[in-house]
């Protein structure tokens, strides 16, 4: 592959300008090598000041993040908190070593958590009732009921294969009844409330 659809660039490294980085993503447009300029757990000021400097300086814009005020699109990562909502409450409690997040525990830590395995049960309970998984059910928020829109995107992964050709079945399955969004909602506000809000705009 001569040329990638996207390049993100994948949180700042502090102890280098923003701007030096920006010059290098340019560099690697003009030399035809990538499409569009993607960015990745940064700050709301970083964003715009990536934005600034690459106005100032005729550089390519970032054009995928989560900024609507800047017409920049939100392309969302880790649609199932990371496996949280693929995972029952007995796998969280004891979640075996060895696994992909071991080494880095404070993306772990984000979503399973003292205060998001109390939660477990209401979503879990309004999925039950509309007899649907929580898994399927939380990929059709993200995909229907959520605030992204058509210029938004979702991203996708798996452990496995065969996980990874149920995903897409379940975006497919449409929007979700009042009663399942309001868990979903209710469990990001208490979350959040109990200071597990995200530490950058993601």
């Amino acid at each position: 592959m001569k040329r990638v659809p996207f390049h993100y660039f994948r949180g700042p490294y502090r102890q280098t300008q923003l701007g030096e980085s920006c010059r290098a993503i340019d560099d690697l447009h003009q030399q035809g090598k990538i499409e569009r300029f993607g960015m990745s757990n940064l700050r709301n000021s970083e964003v715009e000041e990536c934005c600034d400097v690459c106005k100032s300086n005729g550089w390519i814009l970032p054009t995928v993040y989560l900024l609507r005020k800047l017409g920049i699109s939100f392309y969302a990562y880790y649609p199932l908190a990371g496996g949280f909502f693929s995972r029952t409450i007995e796998q969280h409690r004891k979640q075996p070593a060895g696994g992909r997040f071991d080494q880095i525990n404070f993306i772990k830590d984000m979503f399973v958590n003292d205060t998001s395995l109390k939660l477990y049960d209401m979503p879990t309970e309004a999925c039950e009732k509309q007899s649907v998984s929580l898994k399927e059910a939380t990929l059709r928020y993200m995909m229907h009921n959520s605030a992204l829109g058509p210029e938004n995107g979702v991203i996708l992964g798996s452990s496995s294969v065969e996980r990874m050709e149920e995903n897409p079945v379940a975006c497919e399955g449409g929007v979700l009844p009042e009663s399942a969004v309001s868990a979903f909602e209710s469990l990001w506000t208490q979350h959040t409330e109990a200071g597990h809000g995200p530490q950058y705009c993601i």
